[in-house]
């Protein structure tokens, strides 16, 4: 099944965190599934590190887990 880049920038975020982030799938495969180059995979990639960093989200589910 290949997954398309959506309209929705929260489902994209979304199909990032899932490919990346949970399956570990190399950014040159999601790159290829959502039909767009791997450096824009990995720049939208970065930018979501970035900004989940800023929020400090990824503190506050290491709290809650802890």
């Amino acid at each position: 099944m290949l997954a398309r880049w959506s309209a929705s920038p929260e489902e994209d975020e979304r199909l990032l965190v899932v490919h990346l982030g949970l399956e570990g799938m190399p950014q040159a495969e999601v790159a290829a599934r959502l039909s767009l180059s791997r450096d824009a995979i990995a720049k939208r990639w970065q930018r979501l590190l970035s900004r989940v960093g800023e929020q400090g989200v990824m503190r506050e589910l290491l709290a809650e887990a802890g």
